[in-house]
């Protein structure tokens, strides 16, 4: 068989010339086509990369926008103030500080509230600063009704939010007055709290949280 394929070989290429110019030839061919196939290989591998690249991108924007939806809280009972309660909860809080330089009231949009709602879980995480429970803490947002406001401190608008526990709604008295009027007390500790929500930043300040009797 092999000498079979030597002749072969042999009658190809009857002198040792065109042999050599066959080899010669061939070894051209391979080297004029490496980097073709090297260029294509590195294309391939750059195209394999990107796609999986891609593929991650999509797969993390899933994941960030489930994770959004799950973070994001619309409370059970919330409602807009009107303008004249800005008074009331600035002047007749008697347990628990309130925020300074307030110059003017406003009634929050939508908007407002869907951007407040967006980050309402961050309220967790603060330690309160005003009187009178300094350094306590909100655990369970489940427990509140929340009543928001417009506030603007020097030239920055705000969302102050008045939360009372809502075994209050169970009070005909308070139920009736709620949706329009805040709902203040003295004392009654982490049944009754308030916040600044920033707008411009989307962060909380100003926890303030009423003392015990």
């Amino acid at each position: 068989m092999l000498q079979q394929r030597i002749s072969a070989i042999t009658a190809e290429f009857p002198n040792r010339n065109s042999l050599q110019f066959a080899i010669f030839s061939s070894r051209r061919k391979i080297i004029a086509d490496f980097p073709q196939r090297a260029i294509h290989k590195t294309v391939s591998n750059n195209f394999n990369r990107m796609k999986n690249i891609l593929i991650f991108i999509f797969l993390f924007t899933q994941v960030q926008a489930s994770f959004s939806q799950e973070s994001e809280i619309e409370p059970e009972f919330y409602t807009k103030l009107i303008v004249e309660s800005g008074k009331i909860i600035r002047d007749k809080q008697c347990s628990r500080g309130v925020p300074k330089n307030i110059r003017k009231f406003w009634v929050v949009s939508d908007d407002d509230i869907r951007l407040l709602h967006r980050h309402l879980n961050d309220v967790t995480e603060l330690r309160a600063e005003l009187c009178c429970q300094t350094n306590g803490m909100i655990e369970n947002l489940d427990n509140y009704a929340f009543q928001y406001i417009g506030v603007t401190i020097k030239r920055k608008k705000y969302v102050y939010i008045n939360a009372f526990h809502k075994m209050e709604l169970k009070n005909e008295k308070i139920k009736s007055f709620w949706r329009e009027k805040p709902v203040n007390a003295c004392d009654g500790g982490n049944h009754y709290w308030g916040v600044l929500f920033n707008l411009e930043t989307q962060k909380f300040e100003q926890l303030a949280i009423n003392g015990r009797a």
